[in-house]
């Protein structure tokens, strides 16, 4: 499990194809990230890019959901739980 950091790994594909050697087959794998946004310069990563990440790393996509929000005096951060599995 990762919690808010790929977004921040300045390969996030190739740690994921990384990953995908060190995970036992049908081993998963669970990210939490925030929700960037299309127009976002920001930090955080789209349910696009997640996908893409997972799909050419060689994992099958499970699910990438908005899990939640957390509220602040400053807005709302949307929360992305992306799940994949090994081959």
């Amino acid at each position: 499990m990762a919690s808010s950091v790929c977004a921040f790994l300045p390969d996030y594909d190739g740690a994921l194809r990384l990953l995908k050697t060190l995970l036992k087959p049908k081993g998963v794998f669970v990210q939490w990230d925030w929700l960037k946004s299309d127009e976002d310069t920001g930090f955080g990563l789209t349910e696009e890019m997640i996908e893409s990440a997972f799909t050419n790393a060689g994992m099958e996509v499970s699910s990438i959901t908005k899990a939640f929000a957390l509220e602040s005096e400053k807005g709302s951060m949307p929360v992305l739980m992306g799940v994949t599995k090994n081959t």
